[in-house]
């Protein structure tokens, strides 16, 4: 198809009735930009292309959401997805994309052709991601934080931290909550007792900030146990398929009885995302029964024995 029959495809894709009519023209706006990027048609023409197929899937974005969902001819019908070609992933990107509002699209568009750059569906997604996180930043402002009064002996800390790199922006954690940087982590101030012990969640891409923030916090890391999650996940050198828990010593708290002393392996089927098996509470219980828990960035009260601080507690 000639690309001037695509200036009216704005119009076209208004007027479509039916999730599978607009997928259609993404489709053909899809292999058509392929297939000018491999003929090595100008950026301007690349970017034109890619307009539309944005155009198309943010429309699908639209129709798949809400009350329009339930008006198509695909409502109620759970492998509605599947019968138009549609894979999950699709779906949840397409949506991202429907919620950036008109002018930031309009305005992204025209921006991004004026530099003379590539008009991708990364471009959108990362202007979506930077919507919500300051949304939630917004949020989390007017949710009372304070860090509970008295000292602690132990310490359970899962911080939400970034990462340098993003392999699928929809395993993004800021799609689950809002990360903090390093510093902010380091900075953190809590009152704990001389002698403590400090139980911190670190991925294996971590582990150097892992051990910052063990210093940071004025505790000396000792050694670490290996959660086996049983399912591999994402990564660049290796799919990680295991989390850390480091075990970390200030003052002369003692080590754990001898009985008590675990194998530095558990496994256990990972559910949802960055949520820990409960196994790990009952450890901690086991192995320091007297003392005064405090769980740092908590996302759920695990029972009374526990005071929390969280966002999202």
């Amino acid at each position: 198809m000639e690309l001037t029959k695509w200036n009216n495809a704005k119009n076209a894709i208004a007027e479509c009735k039916t999730i599978d009519e607009v997928k259609a023209i993404r489709d053909k706006a899809e292999a058509l930009r392929q297939y000018a990027k491999q003929a090595k048609e100008s950026l301007l023409v690349q970017n034109d292309i890619a307009e539309i197929k944005l155009r198309a899937e943010r429309r699908v974005g639209e129709m798949l959401k809400g009350e329009e969902l339930a008006k198509n001819q695909y409502a109620g019908n759970m492998m509605s997805l599947a019968k138009i070609g549609i894979e999950k992933h699709e779906s949840s990107r397409w949506q991202k994309e429907a919620d950036i509002p008109e002018d930031v699209f309009e305005e992204h568009v025209k921006e991004v052709k004026n530099k003379n750059i590539e008009l991708t569906q990364a471009g959108l997604l990362k202007i979506h991601k930077d919507l919500e996180k300051e949304k939630r930043n917004i949020k989390l402002k007017s949710i009372k934080t304070d860090i509970p009064k008295g000292l602690y002996d132990v310490i359970y800390a899962d911080p939400p931290s970034q990462y340098e790199h993003l392999v699928d922006p929809t395993r993004d954690i800021e799609n689950h909550y809002i990360t903090d940087d390093i510093k902010s982590i380091c900075d953190l101030k809590f009152p704990i007792h001389d002698n403590a012990i400090l139980f911190l969640w670190v991925p294996p891409s971590l582990i150097a900030s892992g051990l910052k923030v063990c210093e940071a916090w004025g505790f000396s890391y000792r050694t670490h146990i290996i959660w086996d999650k049983e399912i591999i996940g994402m990564g660049y050198f290796t799919r990680a398929q295991h989390e850390l828990l480091f075990i970390a010593r200030k003052g002369n708290i003692n080590a754990p009885l001898p009985e008590n002393r675990i194998s530095s392996i558990y496994r256990e089927k990972r559910t949802n995302h960055s949520k820990k098996p409960e196994y790990f509470y009952k450890l901690i219980e086991k192995c320091y029964p007297r003392e005064k828990y405090l769980e740092l960035y908590a996302r759920n009260k695990y029972s009374d024995k526990w005071d929390v601080w969280g966002n999202e507690v």
